[in-house]
């Protein structure tokens, strides 16, 4: 698992846009999977490293062409529909 990967799967799920901060405290209260024994490796993450994970995935989605962007808000983080495909 990645952070890259953790930040766009609580944007995907959001009702809203999500702040740096949000997501870093979801992130860091995620419990551990007790079922593999595996501890939270994200339990210490940083808003810094959050950040720089929103912003490669945001790049990601560019160069790939996908059909929806990683737009910031003022309000936060949220994945919305390419504006060329918006109509």
């Amino acid at each position: 698992m990645n952070l890259t990967r953790v930040s766009e799967a609580l944007l995907f799920s959001a009702q809203k846009p999500l702040t740096i901060r949000e997501i870093t405290t979801a992130i860091r209260g995620a419990e551990d999977d007790l079922a593999s024994g595996t501890p939270n490796e994200f339990a210490r993450v940083r808003d810094a490293e959050v950040a720089a994970a929103l912003e490669q995935l945001k790049v990601e989605y560019i160069q790939q062409g996908r059909a929806f962007q990683l737009i910031e808000k003022t309000e936060g983080w949220q994945l919305a529909t390419d504006a060329d495909l918006a109509r």
